[in-house]
């Protein structure tokens, strides 16, 4: 199975990878890092993000949304490869 790296986006940005079919469309793939960040818990910030000493202490929420591009999810192949 591919892995894929999927932009996702609440009060902050992040990325998280996920792997998936062969035959998966941007739109699914997507779905699968919503499932990834809801079921397996979202990606954490770096320590300046969440260092208390640079106002730290950041809320990430929980209403994850994929980075669209033309009302399409951004996708990326870790082979290099964008859908």
């Amino acid at each position: 199975m591919p892995r894929y790296s999927v932009p996702l986006t609440t009060y902050a940005s992040t990325s998280v990878e996920i792997d998936a079919p062969d035959d998966a469309t941007p739109e699914q793939i997507a779905e699968l890092a919503l499932e990834h960040v809801a079921y397996e818990g979202g990606p954490t910030l770096c320590h300046h993000c969440t260092n208390s000493r640079n106002g730290g202490g950041l809320e990430l929420g929980d209403e994850w949304e994929p980075v669209l591009d033309n009302g399409q999810p951004v996708v990326t192949a870790l082979d290099g490869d964008v859908r």
